[in-house]
Order: C-alpha cells, then structure tokens, then sequence
C-alpha cells in the first residue's frame, strides 16, 4: 500500500526461494542507507541482520503467512526474526498471542493485510448476464483445494455457470484432465500467469468469486475480489470473517449449492458484495494509517 510513496523504496525478489537476494538486498541497503527497513521475506532475513548490524536502522518485520502455508526452515527463521526485530507486524489478534506467548518482551503490532482500493474497484458495466462467471486466481496448488469447484460444476444440472481460474503451480495439469473426466472443459477456463492489470481486468469480467482453501493467512485475493465488489463464497478464511462472515461448507455438494445461489440471487448478493466493499474500504483506510504509524 505504501510503497508507491516519494520517501519509500520497494526492493523485489523472485517469487519463492531466491537463494541470493540477501545478497543483492544487502548492497541496496547499504548503498540506499534506510532510516528504517521493512522486512517482508525470511529469505532477506541475513541481508537485514547483517545491514542493522553494521548501521543502526529501525527494522520492522512481517509475518505474512499462517505457520500452516510457512515450510520448516521459514518457520526457523521467523522464530530468529521475531526475536531480533524492533517490532513485529502480525495480520491478526491471534498470532500476536502466540508470538507473545513465545517472546513476552517483543514489540507486537496487529496490522491485518491491506490492498489500495482505489486501484481494485468495481466494473463500470456488469458482464453479460450468461453464462454466469465465477472465477477464482492465486497461486494453483493443492492447498486451494479447486478440484472441489470443478467437482461441484459437473454436479449442476445445466450449463449456464463458467468458471474462470487465472494463476499458475503445481495444479493446473490435473485440474485440466478433471475438466475433461468430468465433461466440464468448455465450462472450465485457464487464464493462466496475470499481470497486475490484467488481474483488475480478470476480476471485472467476472459475476462471482469461489475460493474453497484449506486456509489463508488472511487472502489477498479475496480481498481483490471483494474491493472489486464481487459476491464470494470462501472456506477457511478465518480472519476475513469479520467482513464475510458466510464461510461455505467443504463438500461438493455445498460448493454446487453456492454456485446456484449466487446464480440465482445474483441482484441480492451483488448488493450485499458492494456494502462489504465499503466496509473493507473503511478498514483499509485505518489500516494504513496504522502502517503510517510505524515509521
């Protein structure tokens, strides 16, 4: 949210393991000389220790994912970062209580994940009214669980929903073949690796959003998808139930049942969509002046 402000500079890494960004991120620290540094990768962890350890910086770290998405050496090296940073951001109440629990004298701050809402925002035309559009886009793995929508789609007694999943990994070869066993292939489609625009342009050519996960740490898309004022279905999303508190069931059946639902009660449910996009609007506002704070 903040890293398009005139006295912020953004360092990237590839996306995953990026074995020498410390590296890198470390002769960028010492070239720019930050008067505080906002870690956002276990991977850049060495570059920071190592750059606060030869100037004096406030160092801010986050910890973005649930320990449940982090692998084992990612959760060693949060437990190395909480116990030598200046202050520690965490998406929700809850996690602040076990790193409490762990480290009683770190410095804690409840920042739940944020998006510009100026930017992801609602489709001026509505898309044509059929087929329906439901879609769905992040990473393609098998902890997103999107075998369960194209399972539920084949249940339908008709062929008036689509679903649309934009992004790449590991699933997207079986959930082709699913498509094609199920006989859904021309209801299924592959948008494939999207830019961020495209991401906005993808969202606003859909009707709904459908994400049956195993778990978020927070779900920076369904956020996308609700600033875009689509009506969701979602499961697992335990810190986005204060804004979307109709968590769907895991079973086939019950994802088939919501996709009829917002089909069929597709006026109401847009309606609800956009009141929660207020809501997440307002709370974004907060959430930044929080972020503000920080420095």
């Amino acid at each position: 949210m903040l890293q398009n402000e005139p006295d912020i500079v953004y360092i990237p890494k590839s996306a995953g393991v990026d074995l020498f960004a410390w590296l890198r991120i470390l002769q960028e620290l010492n070239t720019l000389k930050p008067d505080t540094v906002v870690l956002h990768s276990a991977t850049a962890y060495p570059a920071v220790r190592i750059a606060c350890m030869l100037r004096k910086m406030h160092w801010i770290a986050v910890e973005h994912t649930h320990p449940d998405l982090q692998s084992a050496s990612e959760q060693k090296a949060m437990q190395s970062i909480a116990s030598a940073c200046d202050t520690l951001i965490v998406f929700s109440e809850e996690r602040a209580a076990v790193w409490r629990k762990q480290f009683p004298k770190i410095s804690i701050a409840v920042i739940p994940h944020a998006i510009d809402t100026h930017f992801w925002a609602p489709a001026i035309t509505e898309p044509a009214s059929a087929p329906f559009r439901i879609g769905v886009h992040g990473r393609v793995i098998p902890w997103k669980q999107l075998h369960l929508l194209i399972e539920a789609l084949a249940l339908l007694p008709h062929q008036n929903v689509h679903l649309h999943i934009a992004g790449t990994g590991t699933s997207v070869s079986e959930l082709t073949e699913m498509a094609m066993q199920q006989n859904v292939h021309t209801q299924v489609h592959f948008h494939g690796d999207l830019n961020t625009q495209e991401t906005l342009r993808f969202l606003q050519s859909l009707h709904a959003w459908m994400l049956p996960s195993k778990g978020e740490s927070m779900g920076l898309a369904a956020l996308e998808a609700m600033a875009c004022g689509l009506p969701l279905a979602l499961s697992g999303h335990s810190a986005l139930a204060h804004l979307y508190p109709e968590p769907s069931d895991t079973s086939v059946a019950a994802w088939a049942a919501q996709m009829e639902d917002l089909r069929l009660h597709y006026t109401e449910r847009k309606s609800y969509a956009l009141v929660v996009r207020k809501k997440l609007e307002s709370e974004v506002a907060q959430w930044r002046i929080a972020w503000e704070k920080q420095w």
